[in-house]
C-alpha cells in the first residue's frame, strides 16, 4: 500500500489573442510499504521511498478552424506493488533493484475542427529511463519478474479523424506508426517487445432509425517482437467486430459478433517468457447479447 503519497505542484497559464502558453512543475514523494501478516515463515514486511520531479511546458496557436500545439513534459511511473513484490529469491519484501520509470516527451501537432469533421495529427518523441519490462527466470518459470531495462526511445506519428458526412452516419479512424527502440548498450537498436510498429482502427456507425444503430469496427495490429533480442516476431493481424444496438426510453438491447471472420492469432503476448512460452491464443468468433434496463 502507499503509506504516504505527497504531491506539490505549481501551474500557470498565459493567453494573448490566439496564443496560449502554459507550464507547471510537480514534485511527488511516494512511501510504499507492505506489512506481513503471516509470520510463521519470517517477517517479510518492507518499505521503499520513491521520488520524482516533473516539469511541463506547452503552447497552442489558433488559426480559424486549425489549432497548432506543442510542448515538453516529463513524467514518471512508480513500479506497482505486484511488480515490486515479485522477487527472484521469493523471500518476500520489495525488489530493491527496481526503480521509477521516467519519461521526457516532446510533441508537435495540429487539430482541425468543423461541423462535419474533427481530426488531429501529432508527432511525438519520448525518451525513457529505467523502462520496466517483465521477464521469466529458469529458476522460477511460472513467475513473472520485472526489471529496469535501461533507456528507450519512442518516436512516431499518430492521427485520428471523426467524420460525419450524413446526420445518421459517423466514421471514426485512427492510426499510429512509431519506431520504438532500446537505447542502452545491451539491446541498442532493437525494437521494444510487445509494442507493434503500427496499429489503428476504423469504425463505421449507421443509425437505421432513431432507435436502431449498427456499428462495424476493424482493428489492425502490425508486426511485433516477443523478446528483447528480437529473435521472435509475431505477424500483423486485422480483426473485425459487428454490433447492433436498439435504444428505448427504458433500456438498451445490444448484440454482436466479435472476431467476425474467426481469425486465429495471439492476443496476449508474454514478453521475454522462459522456454518460448510467449503465446496466448485469442478467443475465436463470439456472439454476444446485452440488455440494460432503466427504472
Amino acid at each position: 500500500m502507499c503509506n504516504s503519497c505527497r504531491t506539490s505542484y505549481l501551474i500557470g497559464q498565459w493567453q494573448s489573442n490566439n496564443w496560449t502558453l502554459n507550464g507547471g512543475l510537480r514534485y511527488d514523494n511516494n512511501l510504499l510499504s507492505v506489512e506481513d501478516q503471516f509470520l510463521s515463515n519470517g517477517d517479510s514486511s518492507d518499505e521503499i521511498n520513491l521520488n520524482a520531479i516533473s516539469p511541463q511546458l506547452g503552447f497552442s496557436y489558433q488559426i480559424g478552424t486549425i489549432s497548432l500545439f506543442g510542448g515538453y513534459s516529463s513524467g514518471y511511473e512508480t513500479p506497482t506493488l505486484s511488480e515490486l513484490s515479485a522477487t527472484i529469491d521469493s523471500q518476500g519484501g520489495f525488489n530493491r533493484d527496481l526503480d521509477i520509470q521516467q519519461a521526457r516527451q516532446f510533441e508537435l501537432g495540429m487539430r482541425y475542427l468543423s461541423n462535419k469533421l474533427r481530426g488531429s495529427l501529432v508527432w511525438y518523441n519520448i525518451a525513457t529511463q529505467n523502462d520496466i519490462l517483465p521477464y521469466e527466470s529458469a529458476s522460477f518459470p511460472s513467475q513473472t519478474l520485472y526489471q529496469n531495462i535501461g533507456e528507450t526511445r519512442r518516436t512516431g506519428v499518430e492521427w485520428e479523424v471523426n467524420y460525419q458526412p450524413l446526420p445518421r452516419l459517423r466514421i471514426q479512424a485512427n492510426y499510429n506508426r512509431a519506431n520504438n527502440t532500446f537505447e542502452n548498450e545491451t539491446f541498442k537498436g532493437n525494437k521494444l517487445p510487445g509494442i507493434a510498429k503500427d496499429f489503428g482502427s476504423i469504425s463505421i456507425r449507421r443509425e437505421l432509425s432513431e432507435k436502431l444503430a449498427v456499428t462495424f469496427k476493424r482493428t489492425y495490429r502490425g508486426t511485433l517482437f516477443a523478446n528483447n533480442d528480437n529473435s521472435v516476431e509475431l505477424p500483423k493481424i486485422s480483426i473485425a467486430n459487428l454490433e447492433m444496438m436498439w435504444i428505448t426510453k427504458r433500456g438498451v438491447l445490444s448484440g454482436g459478433i466479435q472476431n467476425l471472420f474467426n481469425k486465429i492469432y495471439s492476443d496476449n503476448i508474454r514478453i521475454n517468457a522462459f522456454g518460448r512460452r510467449f503465446y496466448e491464443a485469442a478467443l475465436p468468433r463470439q456472439v454476444y447479447t446485452s440488455l440494460s434496463v432503466r427504472w
